[in-house]
């Protein structure tokens, strides 16, 4: 009986504690769940029932202390948080079975260090868990990645960028295979994408903003609106910083479709699209809608309470500061003041003092430029004194002290300014200096951007100008090493896409710098620092010709349909109202006849090569060719003169009297009443004389022009004697490069095409057209049509007249020809929103960014047509027209008008041009000869209005005239076998 109860008591008990374990674990399970949904206060209270039952239990006192340190730091309490992190790290830090539970202490530890401001305790201590985190094989995945990401991020605020970047991506490759984590793929994406723009690594840097958008754009409503617009605007300023019009506009309208401006709720947002709208237009240059944009930003935000106020001012405040930039750019001074005093007046009001150093800076340019060196002192003076308040950057108080050691020079305060030299130079490189290898050496070890880049100039400009104050050679000496400095870096920097005007500013300065102090030293420029000057012109032009021939030898359909969708995108963007999602459905046909192209030629997207070189570009000029190549500077103008083996350097003088010289000649052209010939002599003497000992003995120019010089046909120039046209054949090119990429060019492709097609529209009344066109040439068909017959006459081409001149069987004819001669109205300027065209058959047009986008890898294009080479002068780009988007399209060569060119007289001339070209003289020579026949012929009409309109850009070589290659293979054939029946025949009448 004993044995019985004492069995019942026991079972009793051990049933009793049973239902107690049972009971403790369900609750401990609960707890642990709310704690990984962040559900706080209630895990709180079970592990304070279930740490008060087990008290010596050390992972339910973790876990308790855990829960009251995350809800102590959500109320900022992060000193309490913190010990408590801490506390709890030291109990289970030789406890290998509560690994887990340490991570999770780690990350509660290095947020909370995070949010008190001690990123570099946070990141030590993020740093220790991670090794942890690394040797878990049980710990889950979402928490790993997440876990990886913060170590990125914390890595990333303390700008350690290779770091951060490596975590990135390793929480990426986490999340990826994960379920609905496409938000954390996507703002992954977006952070890595800040940190490439940290160490200037453009590529990259796209590439990963276009993956967050991917991600982002899954679910739109998960993300939200915020981020898709911090997104989008991202696109937007990076496309804007290089150029890139096109795809800046699409997310402009991404911004605008995203967030309604007049039913908007968040006023954050509304601002950001007022600042963004602003940029876009800037970056268009339309002057009107960023007056109107920040007129309407101003009013809005004084319709707002003060607290709102102060909540949006630093949008209001950067986008009064880039309107501020457009003012200055355009010579606006008394305008440009006065925003700048409203900037400042507005910074102070909302406690904004960094917002204040722009317009002190942009004071200071304008006091600079009028020559009031204490003036511009004083801004610069102000700017610093803001770095007495806040850290501004050791890049803006670098610049600042370099720009006011230079205006010291200027007013010969020498010591002051050397003080201030130093100064500048300290803070940019954080250490004493002495001369430019310190510089050298820490650009070795350091990231490059625009910035610094400035600053480098800033330093060789301050070199340059001590050495014309004191005539001081070792200073001379120091500024042509710093320059060359400059033009490294820029060269890291500039991803050889489209300038800018900040790039373009960058990389004149340094050029001038470079032809200046070469020039001064009396030295020749090296044929190392000539390949590097090329290499950091804009590259835009060449790469995507390259592009285009790099697509030969893929099926000829694929391309059509690609230029066809091409022309439909342009229209699509044209429209005031366009559906987004039209365009996004001609995107991703695009993207999908990308791909077949690059699987049919995998080298189509791999084309671009920075191979040029002037060593071996000097050594395979002719010995009768130069080739000139102009520099029109800030303050100064330049030759570079190219002959076999020899590069020379000329100073050609002020640029500020040289341009309105080449602006005055352009206008005379223009008009037969116009007396050219002072102007024509003058320029002679400032651009060709100089030159005259290196161009003895050839006879064969090349030129490449710079800013307005594209506006002047070169053969019209008179010395005392003569016009260069009568003793060179003339020809012009964008850039050496760009020369040198269309003579090494594959044309091999061209011997299965038909030899020429002419297009030549019949015209019918459109006001639209008479408003642009300004000209009666072509009105009537028959001029066209008498000129185009007969040039195709001469070569058996096909000849496209009045109904079949249409702009679709032109699309359906870019790859069939090798000559195209297009006799037809071009409209030149935007305006009437009207693009620069090309007017086909029922006024149809063929805008310029239309031609842009097409692959059309002709021989030769003919643009007979006014004003086709004329086109707006862009930042480094040169002129933005008709005949330039030609090259981008892929043609070799094209002849091109400068003017509205008289109708009878050009055809004369294009007649006898075509002449040449079947006899095989080169493209140069042949027009050189057509327009020498023309003033021989017509010596009444020597004003150069009637014969030097058209010049020939690109490619001079002569035009392959042979019959296609099927018809030369048939050939040879059908001869070799006469030949064999003849000697057969002959043999056996022989032998007989």
């Amino acid at each position: 009986m004993r044995y019985l109860l004492f069995l019942f008591v026991f079972n009793f008990c051990t049933l009793q504690a049973f239902c107690y374990t049972y009971k403790d674990s369900t609750t401990v399970r609960k707890a642990k769940e709310l704690v990984d949904e962040k559900d706080y206060n209630n895990a709180l209270a079970l592990w304070k029932d279930i740490n008060n039952q087990s008290p010596e239990n050390k992972e339910y006192t973790a876990y308790y202390n855990l829960c009251k340190a995350k809800i102590k730091a959500d109320n900022r309490n992060y000193k309490e948080a913190i010990e408590l992190y801490k506390k709890e790290q030291k109990a289970l830090e030789n406890h290998k079975e509560y690994s887990g539970l340490l991570v999770k202490i780690y990350n509660g530890l290095y947020h909370a260090l995070a949010y008190s401001g001690n990123w570099n305790e946070a990141l030590k201590e993020g740093e220790e868990g991670l090794a942890l985190v690394y040797k878990l094989n049980d710990i889950d995945i979402t928490e790993k990645a997440n876990y990886i990401y913060d170590l990125a991020y914390i890595n990333d605020r303390l700008k350690n960028y290779p770091k951060a970047i490596e975590l990135y991506n390793q929480s990426i490759n986490l999340y990826l295979p994960l379920e609905n984590k496409n938000f954390d793929i996507g703002l992954a994406y977006n952070n890595l994408a800040t940190c490439y723009a940290k160490i200037g690594y453009f590529t990259m840097r796209l590439e990963s903003y276009k993956k967050a958008q991917y991600y982002w754009e899954i679910n739109k409503e998960e993300t939200g609106k915020n981020y898709l617009n911090t997104l989008y605007g991202n696109l937007l300023k990076l496309y804007a910083e290089y150029g890139d019009i096109d795809h800046a506009k699409d997310y402009h309208l991404a911004i605008n479709n995203l967030i309604d401006i007049e039913t908007e709720q968040n006023i954050s947002l509304i601002a950001s699209v007022y600042n963004r709208n602003i940029l876009f237009f800037n970056l268009v240059n339309n002057f009107d809608e960023i007056k109107k944009q920040s007129k309407n930003f101003k009013t809005f935000f004084y319709s707002l309470p003060k607290p709102e106020q102060q909540k949006i001012s630093h949008w209001l405040l950067a986008s009064l500061n880039t309107t501020l930039n457009v003012y200055v750019n355009h010579k606006l001074d008394k305008e440009a003041l006065n925003l700048a005093d409203t900037i400042i007046n507005l910074a102070d009001t909302y406690r904004k003092p960094y917002e204040k150093i722009h317009p002190y800076v942009k004071t200071s340019t304008i006091y600079t430029e009028v020559k009031k060196p204490l003036l511009a002192i004083a801004q610069i003076d102000k700017a610093i004194a803001i770095s007495n308040q806040i850290n501004i950057g050791s890049i803006n108080l670098a610049a600042l002290q370099l720009n006011k050691a230079k205006q010291l020079l200027e007013i010969n305060k020498l010591d002051e300014a050397e003080i201030s030299f130093h100064k500048g130079v300290r803070s940019l490189i954080n250490k004493d200096y002495t001369e430019p290898t310190d510089l050298i050496n820490y650009f070795k070890e350091t990231t490059f951007d625009y910035y610094r880049i400035s600053a480098i100039i800033d330093i060789a400009d301050y070199y340059l100008k001590h050495h014309q104050k004191l005539n001081n050679k070792q200073s001379l000496r120091h500024a042509a090493t710093v320059y060359l400095l400059a033009a490294e870096n820029f060269n890291k920097y500039y991803q050889k896409n489209a300038y800018n005007l900040y790039l373009n500013r960058l990389n004149s300065k340094i050029t001038e710098g470079i032809l200046t102090t070469s020039i001064l030293l009396e030295e020749p420029i090296n044929t190392v620092t000539l390949t590097l000057l090329e290499h950091n012109k804009s590259h835009v032009l060449r790469k995507e010709f390259l592009a285009k021939h790099s697509k030969l030898g893929v099926d000829k359909a694929l391309i059509l349909e690609k230029n066809t969708s091409q022309i439909k995108l342009e229209q699509l963007r044209s429209q005031k109202e366009t559906n987004p999602d039209s365009i996004t459905l001609i995107k991703t046909k695009l993207a999908r006849i990308d791909e077949e192209i690059n699987k049919a030629q995998p080298m189509y997207l791999n084309f671009y090569s920075g191979n040029f070189s002037a060593d071996t570009f000097l050594k395979n000029i002719k010995k009768n060719e130069a080739i000139i190549a102009y520099f029109i500077g800030i303050k100064n103008s330049y030759a570079i003169v190219y002959t076999n083996h020899k590069a020379s350097v000329f100073k050609l003088g002020d640029t500020q009297k040289i341009e309105p010289l080449i602006i005055a000649y352009h206008q005379q052209l223009k008009d037969p009443k116009e007396d050219y010939a002072d102007t024509s002599k003058q320029l002679y003497q400032v651009l060709i004389e100089p030159l005259d000992n290196l161009l003895k003995e050839k006879n064969k120019l090349t030129f490449i022009p710079d800013k307005n010089l594209n506006y002047i046909p070169f053969e019209t120039l008179q010395s005392e004697t003569s016009p260069l046209i009568e003793d060179y054949d003339i020809s012009y090119h964008s850039s050496l490069s760009m020369l040198q990429t269309i003579n090494n060019v594959n044309t091999n492709h061209n011997a299965s095409k038909k030899a020429l097609a002419t297009f030549a529209p019949n015209y019918t009344a459109n006001k639209s057209i008479e408003i642009v066109s300004r000209s009666n040439r072509f009105s009537a068909l028959e001029g066209a049509k008498n000129e185009a017959q007969t040039i195709t006459d001469y070569f058996k081409g096909d000849a496209y007249i009045a109904k079949n001149a249409t702009k679709q069987n032109f699309i359906d004819a870019t790859t069939s020809y090798q000559v195209y001669h297009l006799a037809m109205h071009a409209i030149l300027h935007e305006q009437e929103n009207i693009s620069p065209s090309l007017v086909f058959q029922d006024n149809e047009l063929l805008n310029i960014n239309a031609i842009y986008n097409l692959h059309f890898p002709a021989e030769l294009v003919v643009l007979s047509a006014c004003n086709t080479g004329i086109g707006k002068l862009d930042q480094g780009e040169g002129l933005l027209s008709l005949s330039r988007a030609l090259t981008y399209a892929g043609v070799k060569s094209n002849v091109f008008s400068l003017w509205e060119v008289p109708d009878k007289e050009t055809a004369e001339i294009m007649i006898n041009f075509y002449k040449y070209l079947k006899e095989n003289k080169e493209k140069n020579t042949a027009l050189a000869l057509a327009k020498k026949d023309f003033i021989k012929a017509n010596p009444v009409k020597a004003h150069p209005y009637y014969w030097a309109g058209f010049v020939v850009s690109g490619d001079v070589a002569e035009v392959a005239t042979k019959l296609p290659f099927y018809q030369n293979v048939f050939f040879i054939i059908t001869s070799a076998f006469f030949i064999i029946i003849i000697f057969i025949l002959f043999f056996y009448k022989k032998k007989k």
